[in-house]
């Protein structure tokens, strides 16, 4: 019933309904497990983006370090082509 709002003389029809979280379908009998691969995926992720930085930072420290003429062969964007190294 709908005490507080005149809804029940705009539709006459309506009414609450619960709706739980639960089911006998196979999202609802592994839902924990399924949270546990995101929280397993999510770590995965943080940590392959935070590698791919600092391989990206190495290769281009590596390429100004090992350049033999330091001005000449340090190439002109050395993050993104080291970027492209490590992709």
């Amino acid at each position: 019933t709908f005490n507080i709002s005149n809804i029940s003389t705009a539709c006459p029809d309506a009414e609450c309904l619960f709706a739980f979280y639960g089911g006998e379908t196979l999202y609802h009998k592994y839902l924990i497990l399924f949270q546990f691969y995101n929280l397993f995926l999510f770590f995965w992720c943080a940590n392959f983006v935070t590698a791919l930085g600092q391989v990206t930072l190495a290769g281009a420290f590596a390429s100004y370090y090992w350049a033999f003429k330091k001005p000449d062969d340090i190439p002109a964007f050395p993050v993104f082509n080291s970027l492209g190294r490590a992709l």
